[in-house]
Formats: structure tokens, sequence, C-alpha cells
């Protein structure tokens, strides 16, 4: 007697627990890279948003300041805008970002025929690097401007 031996086929439906386990290893995987892309894009949000803050400061103090004929005395607390004088620094807080300001002016050259004199106005702002609040770093982030007036010497 002759046995016959059947092939049978199966038809596989389906993944294996070893494909499934690819899958969620390369969903992690971009699921990480996602959210490391995301942490990174709201850090340099934060910077980029600070620096902007501090040039717009450092704009609206130098071309008030320049407004008064670049005057020794210039107080930008007047301005009503949250600014103010800590010793020799003043102190403003802008989307709970804290920043110091430096003002300086330094007489450049007078000419004695037509009395007047050129000044050179200097704005500083400063923030903490971790944008927190209180004392400034050693080394922290700033921005700087510079311009100069010319002060007629016969009116002030």
């Amino acid at each position: 007697m002759m046995l016959s031996k059947k092939m049978t086929t199966r038809t596989r439906s389906g993944f294996t627990v070893i494909e499934a386990m690819f899958v969620v290893l390369i969903l992690s995987i971009a699921s990480l890279g996602m959210l490391c892309y995301q942490y990174l894009t709201v850090k340099y949000s934060r910077i980029a948003g600070a620096e902007l803050t501090a040039v717009r400061t450092a704009q609206l103090l130098i071309e008030d300041w320049k407004s008064t004929g670049g005057a020794t005395d210039y107080d930008p607390t007047i301005l009503n805008l949250g600014i103010r004088k800590s010793g020799s620094v003043y102190k403003m807080t802008v989307d709970s970002l804290p920043m110091h300001i430096n003002l300086a002016s330094t007489d450049v050259a007078t000419d004695g025929a037509s009395q007047t004199l050129l000044r050179k106005l200097d704005v500083l702002v400063e923030w903490r690097k971790d944008y927190a609040p209180g004392k400034l770093d050693t080394n922290p982030s700033s921005y700087g401007i510079s311009t100069f007036v010319r002060v007629d010497q016969t009116t002030g």
C-alpha cells in the first residue's frame, strides 16, 4: 500500500511578533526625534525672542535719548515703560525676561569755530543666558548699539 503525502500550503495572515517589534522600535525612534526637534525649536525661539526684545529696547532708548540732544542727565524712567533705576544700571522686565540696561555718553570732539560738540551715545542691554531673574552671569548675553549726536554749545 502506498501512502500518499499531501502537500499543504499555509497562507500567512498578519504580522509576526518580530515584525511588530521592529515597527514599534522605528516609531519610538521617530517619536524621540520629533520630541528633540520640538525642544530645540522652543529653545531657539526663546533665544530669538530675547534678542529681538533687546534690540527693540535698545533702539527705543537710543532714539529717545538722541531726541533729547544727547543730554548727559537722560533718564529713561520717564518713559513709563517699567524701567527702574538700580544704582548705575537700569532694569526692565519684558515678556518675563529681566534685562539690565547700561547707558553711557562720551564727548568725542569739539569744534571751537561752530561751538558744537560731537557726543557718542551707547546703550547696552544685557540678560541672563538662562532667562532667569536675578543677578547677571559673569558672561551675560548682550546687545549694544551706539550713535552720535551733535550738541550745540550755544543753546545747551
